[in-house]
């Protein structure tokens, strides 16, 4: 995610500190993508219902026409099916746009976290040093 938000990172970057960064932070990474995983899962089974009803009722059609019968679906239906799978891909695909805001999430948290580290680690580092 750095390397999509940061320009001046290199991607020799990513694999060096940024990756050993990531692997310290792996337990938060982990959660937070199987919590977006099964969320992004459970809509889209809820918005893929009416691809799945209408093209299961195309797929029966024709096979029914394979066997003989006449076709039961009015002639605009393969359009309706068209239709359906491109409104319930663009909904997907908005889903799906989330994803990468909950990524982005991640990324900004650790790197606060890691800054405020460090900076508490220098402020350590100062009140020890003016002790002395």
């Amino acid at each position: 995610m750095k390397y999509l938000v940061d320009h001046t990172s290199k991607i020799s970057d990513l694999f060096k500190k940024d990756y050993v960064k990531g692997w310290h932070h792996w337990g938060f990474l982990l959660i937070t993508l199987f919590i977006t995983i099964v969320i992004i899962c459970l809509l889209a089974l809820i918005v893929f219902v009416p691809l799945i009803i209408i093209v299961v009722a195309q797929s029966i059609n024709q096979l029914g026409i394979i066997s003989g019968d006449p076709s039961g679906a009015p002639g605009y239906f393969p359009y309706l099916v068209f239709a359906t799978a491109l409104i319930t891909m663009f909904i997907l695909a908005y889903i799906m746009v989330w994803a990468y805001f909950v990524l982005y999430y991640a990324y900004g948290s650790i790197e606060t976290l890691e800054k405020e580290k460090h900076e508490m680690m220098e402020t350590m580092q100062h009140e020890i040093t003016s002790e002395n």
